[in-house]
């Protein structure tokens, strides 16, 4: 689902025959009428600090490698960059 060109992302139809879904439908998505496996005590902290610590810590560590080398677009949304052919089009119309 996160494919750059929406082209290849999946399809609605294909994501609800996944294995996940199990025998959910759109109808049943539609309405409501989910349970969810889990639900979260809204009255408790549901998070792991630990695991934030180490994230936060390695996200640091990325940005300043970039700010070090001048570059200063995140190293995980580098490559995640999408352009239609719709726009490519109306730019090199501009660039003409």
């Amino acid at each position: 689902m996160l494919m750059k060109s929406p082209e290849q992302r999946p399809t609605l139809n294909e994501i609800l025959s996944h294995k996940w879904c199990g025998d959910y439908t759109l109808e049943h998505i539609n309405s409501k009428r989910l349970k969810p496996p889990f639900k979260p005590d809204l009255l408790k902290y549901n998070f792991d600090d630990a695991e934030f610590v180490e994230q936060e810590v390695e996200y640091m560590m990325a940005i300043n490698n970039e700010k070090e080398k001048g570059d200063l677009v995140l190293p995980l949304f580098r490559k995640f960059y999408y352009e239609s052919e719709e726009m490519k089009q109306l730019k090199r119309r501009a660039m003409e």
